[in-house]
């Protein structure tokens, strides 16, 4: 874990966006994975409790109108976290945003986010793209899928990272040809490309 967090760090700002209840992270690193609560620190990895990103008011409104409230929460979330890292000049555009969880639940967040975040047309960033990026991986993988997930993502960060364009990727679908989906991605070739959402269009 700590070496896929240290080659994500090498390249952008790193959040743990959890729908976890508060402390869980902390709770789980300390029991379960010696170490990685400081690594955690080293990185200035920003750790965010979903849970609270929405107010009472608007989860019960989202239930009454069958909407997936954990979705919501992941968005609002990500959403704030995303914005953090790229308002450090007036005007500046998304650019490079990549998921990785174990659920559809954050890869459909992000998508929603990037496609229908708010844009300008009087800044000059406006017809700048955001390279949506996602990658699941197993929901419950076993220890050996476990590992192989965390070593295929240590190589996969850097040329996913880089990658122009948009990827969504499926670590389930995907664990046969890992070696082919590498080598398109530093080849520059996307292995899927993920569509906008039908809404997004309109």
């Amino acid at each position: 874990v700590a070496s896929v967090l240290r080659a994500a760090a090498l390249r952008g700002r790193l959040a743990i966006v959890t729908l976890a209840r508060e402390g869980w992270i902390e709770v789980s690193a300390e029991h379960f994975l010696p170490g990685l609560t400081d690594v955690l620190a080293e990185l200035h990895v920003q750790v965010v409790y979903a849970r609270r990103s929405l107010p009472h008011w608007k989860i019960r409104s989202a239930a009454r109108d069958n909407l997936d409230v954990f979705q919501l929460m992941k968005q609002s979330a990500m959403r704030k976290c995303i914005k953090k890292v790229y308002s450090q000049r007036p005007g500046q555009s998304w650019k490079n945003v990549l998921s990785i969880g174990d659920s559809s639940t954050e890869r459909d967040a992000l998508i929603e986010v990037v496609y229908c975040r708010p844009l300008d047309p009087n800044a000059a960033s406006y017809q700048k793209p955001c390279r949506c990026k996602t990658l699941k991986l197993h929901e419950e993988p076993d220890l050996l899928q476990l590992t192989a997930e965390l070593e295929t993502m240590a190589a996969w960060i850097a040329p996913m990272v880089t990658f122009d364009g948009d990827l969504d990727l499926n670590m389930s679908d995907s664990m046969g040809g890992v070696a082919e989906i590498e080598k398109l991605l530093c080849a520059g070739i996307s292995p899927c490309l993920s569509p906008p959402p039908e809404a997004a269009a309109d």
